[in-house]
């Protein structure tokens, strides 16, 4: 059984190849190519604070007209397998309600909060 610390987990994740670093250099590099407007990013406590506004812009945006939804009664349609992907929690758990979530990084994070704390992207200044 191989036990990963949570330095190596943070190293690996966001490195240039990791599932975080390539996921994030491949955006970046898709708005350097000037894809920028095919691409829509949402900011999470946005959508939790405001979903209607959220999904208006959303729906805006794929040109498509815009429905009423129940954020006190989202349903879960797929499961996705967390240890699949060497994960022992529930990440992928689908809250009934839609509520702003409070930001436990700190707690999560705890000496290498510092490290990633200070991290800011804005895709819109590419």
């Amino acid at each position: 059984m191989q036990i990963f610390t949570l330095e190596r987990r943070l190293m690996s994740w966001s490195s240039a190849s990791g599932l975080v670093g390539c996921t994030y250099n491949n955006l970046k590099d898709a708005c350097i190519r000037g894809h920028r407007d095919k691409i829509l990013f949402i900011d999470f406590d946005f959508l939790t604070i405001n979903p209607e506004t959220c999904l208006k812009q959303l729906y805006e945006f794929i040109e498509e007209p815009s429905f009423q939804h129940d954020f006190n009664n989202i349903e879960q349609y797929t499961i996705e397998k967390d240890s699949e992907h060497g994960l022992f929690s529930d990440m992928h758990t689908i809250r009934k309600k839609l509520i702003p979530v409070q930001d436990d990084s700190m707690k999560i994070l705890g000496s290498f909060y510092s490290s990633f704390s200070s991290f800011t992207y804005d895709f819109n200044e590419i």
